[in-house]
């Protein structure tokens, strides 16, 4: 690896340019601030990625590499720039020498790796021990910090809240869009402090417009001015002048009608389109911004029918990955390939950091952050002597998404700025108090560690504490098949193909003709696709409707009133969604015994801890091989075994049961249990807690699938034992002992399993309950939940990683990435 002399020299090399004062002051002091106060267009992106590679890899001294958590988690508050950003780390990355694929070839290098929807790579979890940069939305970061991962298999929730919690450094751009994840995040961060974690987990909060006490809540304090970096005097006279002084002329455009009628709105889109035709330059930039996907809708279509010279398009959050990704590369590409212009009509979604350059800006007056946000896409550069900013005013009837009070402080200061120039260096402050609609709190963050469903299979809603908005979203998918119902075996939804819809609207939807109220959601339990009603639409969900009964057009997004059908983009190679009794954990290339795959665990867990250095005490070290050598324990169950060896033909079913073993070779059709719903991670814990009757190594062996976890308890559709004996999960009281089994560097003599632990309270042996052993865990002042939950990923990572060099079955929608 290249030394560096100085930052400046490691600067140049990863961008080819000089870096900016408030940037190298970022990467040689002692300790990061809390936020970041600078302008629009000052490179913040690659101040604190480059801050971060070179106290981590580069920095002279030890101690403070050391102290560098190993991941950078770049939070962004809409998906627009989520591309941008990682290509532009990676640009860095690849300049530098250091770049990795991310395929785990390369173990001392740095991946880059995207989390947003129709793009949610979690394929770092498998090497928990390498430096990675995470770069994605709120939506799918918070929610993975909050134990409830939006878009993946809910099996995987815990080593991704493990992981997200543990050893990184969080970084929040543009926190002014953030609602009332902007709180959750201040919270997670006081929790993380007085719960404790292993490494360091800081966060950094950027914006052009925040205020530092917006970080203020209930278990935090606000930063101190010391922890606060803004422009110094030496950054305003430099390289950055020409940016910070670039001349955009403000003024009012007019004021739209009360929209009381739709003859309102079709008044007003066309009244905008006007402005946008007349103020366009040819060959240039025009960007309108409204705050409503209703009124940009309205605006595109009157545009289009105006038939302009230069291209037109249109960019909101109501459309499919698969589309937007292609209209957000347009939307980015260079000025060479615009065709003579173009004019891009928009919602908030530019407003979070889109490296974009208008040299006409029509915008919906709006909250003062949000106007200083969207003044910041026009004329970034000062690359226009002069540029043109006109707004609309709305009345205080049609503010949502804001408030009347919002825009009435923004009015009186846009009144006042008429014809002057809104260069960053000349707007004036506008301290905005910043309350959350839902306060994360203590009791919140704790019901969210156990995942286990409830008895209907639904959970708690996070979506609220992860925006907060009004009309909160749930995700669309669309379908085509021949029966009344879905096929349980159709392939589960990939999120390229997933469109976000607000609750209210899918809601309308299903009110409207009788073919319109089949709307499917997955049932985790049943393993099939069930109809839902208006009460079973909540946030974060995800619900299939039939291509042919329409609601999206590929120019437009989501639109309820279209009847076209609705192209099926299914990924044919993904499996059918995960459900409880689904798992991989019986499929290898060949062969492979529990002696053989515990051995492997055990010697890819060492590899992990290894990576990692010192961060974990020698007693946590200890207790987490241990979990490694009896994790599949279970799998020595006569039931486990009788379904990977009783359907073999004589005499290979005589050869193979004189061995015990984990895994099998690979063949079409899935394995089946006995049992229904048997889990052989349950018979392992029991089989810990009876031999060594150890509450962590036996937790951690008991959720390395991420199915048993807070409370052991049965399902409604299993197979139930007679004479009315416990029974979860599979495993019965009274159950035959495992035998005498090898697991290595161990063999453990026959054990009795007993399910007396998932009663409450003291049982009559006078152990405590399952329950209680899990919260003893979880108030222990050396563990708490973010370190449990870190070595609970740090297990699965040592299994996956085993399974997979024995052959086991690739990544897909299972506990298994």
């Amino acid at each position: 690896m290249t030394v560096y002399q100085t930052f400046d020299d490691f600067f140049r090399a990863g961008t080819g340019k000089d870096p900016y004062c408030y940037q190298r002051e970022l990467a040689l002091m002692p300790e990061l601030p809390e936020a970041l106060i600078v302008p629009t267009g000052a490179g913040k992106t690659l101040a604190v990625a480059l801050a971060w590679l070179w106290r981590r890899r580069f920095e002279p001294h030890p101690e403070r590499r050391n102290n560098t958590p190993r991941r950078l988690v770049y939070c962004l508050p809409m998906r627009t720039l989520v591309s941008q950003t990682a290509e532009s780390i990676r640009d860095c990355l690849r300049a530098l020498g250091i770049l990795s694929a991310g395929d785990g070839a390369d173990a001392n290098g740095v991946s880059v790796h995207i989390l947003m929807g129709g793009d949610a790579d979690d394929s770092w979890m498998r090497t928990p021990e390498r430096d990675v940069v995470l770069v994605g939305t709120q939506d799918m970061l918070l929610s993975r910090a909050l134990n409830r991962g939006y878009g993946v298999s809910r099996f995987r929730w815990p080593p991704l809240f493990g992981l997200l919690s543990n050893d990184c450094l969080w970084v929040f751009d543009e926190i002014q869009l953030m609602g009332s994840g902007l709180y959750t995040s201040a919270q997670l961060d006081a929790f993380r402090s007085s719960h404790g974690i292993y490494g360091k987990t800081p966060s950094l909060w950027m914006s052009a417009t925040a205020e530092p006490d917006w970080l203020q809540t209930i278990n935090r304090r606000a930063p101190e001015p010391s922890a606060v970096m803004r422009l110094g005097a030496k950054d305003a006279g430099g390289p950055l002048e020409k940016r910070l002084n670039a001349r955009k002329v403000l003024r009012k455009a007019g004021t739209a009608p009360r929209f009381r009628r739709k003859a309102d709105l079709t008044r007003y889109a066309a009244t905008v389109a006007g402005s946008v035709l007349k103020h366009h330059v040819h060959g240039d930039l025009t960007l309108v911004v409204c705050n409503t996907v209703e009124r940009a809708l309205a605006v595109y279509r009157e545009v289009i029918k105006a038939g302009p010279e230069d291209e037109v398009l249109l960019i909101h959050s109501r459309f499919r990955p698969a589309e937007r990704l292609g209209l957000e590369s347009q939307l980015q590409g260079d000025r060479d390939r615009m065709k003579g212009g173009r004019i891009v009509i928009s919602t908030q979604v530019v407003e979070a950091g889109v490296d974009l350059s208008s040299r006409t800006l029509i915008t919906e007056i709006a909250p003062w952050s949000s106007l200083v946000q969207r003044w910041g896409r026009n004329n970034r550069a000062g690359e226009y002597a002069e540029s043109d900013i006109l707004w609309f005013d709305l009345s205080d009837d049609d503010c949502l998404p804001y408030s009347a009070e919002e825009l009435a402080r923004s009015r009186v200061l846009l009144e006042k700025l008429e014809g002057d120039s809104v260069s960053p260096s000349k707007i004036p402050a506008l301290p905005e108090p910043y309350e959350p609609r839902f306060a994360f709190r203590h009791r919140d963050f704790l019901e969210l560690f156990d995942t286990t469903p409830d008895i209907t299979g639904t959970d708690i809603d996070v979506s609220r504490f992860v925006r907060g908005q009004d009309d909160p979203d749930v995700g669309v998918f669309w379908r085509n098949w021949s029966d009344t119902n879905p096929p349980g075996d159709m392939a589960a939804p990939g999120m390229h193909e997933i469109c976000s819809v607000p609750v209210g609207e899918l809601q309308r939807f299903m009110r409207g003709s009788s073919s319109r109220q089949e709307v499917w959601k997955w049932d985790h339990i049943s393993g099939q696709w069930e109809r839902a009603g208006l009460r079973d639409i909540y946030p974060g969900q995800v619900f299939l409707l039939k291509a042919s009964l329409g609601g999206y057009s590929t120019t437009e997004g989501w639109c309820p009133d279209s009847v076209d059908p609705v192209t099926d983009l299914r990924d044919e190679t993904k499996p059918a969604p995960d459900h409880w009794s689904q798992g991989t954990y019986d499929n290898a290339g060949a062969w492979v015994s529990l002696r053989e795959h515990s051995d492997n665990v055990v010697s890819e867990l060492q590899e992990i801890l290894d990576g990692l250095g010192d961060i974990l005490p020698r007693d946590v070290v200890e207790s987490l091989r241990v979990a490694a050598r009896w994790h599949d324990l279970g799998k020595a169950h006569c039931v486990f075994q009788n379904a990977l060896v009783g359907p073999l033909p004589e005499p290979e079913r005589a050869k193979r049961s004189t061995e015990t073993w984990a895994k099998k070779p690979r063949t079409k059709r899935r394995t089946t249990y006995s049992r229904r719903h048997f889990r052989h991670e349950l018979a392992s814990a029991l089989a810990v807690l009876h031999h060594l009757g150890d509450s962590l190594i036996a937790y951690l062996v008991a959720s390395h699938h991420g199915r048993v976890r807070g409370v052991i308890r049965s399902i409604a559709t299993e197979t139930v034992p007679g004479n009315g004996k416990r029974y979860a999960l599979g495993v019965w009281d009274g159950d035959p002992p495992l035998p005498e089994t090898d697991l290595g560097g161990l063999v453990v003599p026959p054990t009795v399993l007993s399910l007396e632990c998932m009663e409450l309270g003291m049982g009559a042996s006078g152990h405590i309950s399952w329950i209680d052993r899990v919260a003893d865990l979880l108030l222990r002042r050396d563990l708490g939940p973010f370190r449990l939950a870190y070595l609970e990923s740090l297990l699965i990572a040592a299994d996956w990683a085993a399974s997979s060099k024995e052959g086991g079955d690739k990544p897909n929608a299972d506990d298994h990435p």
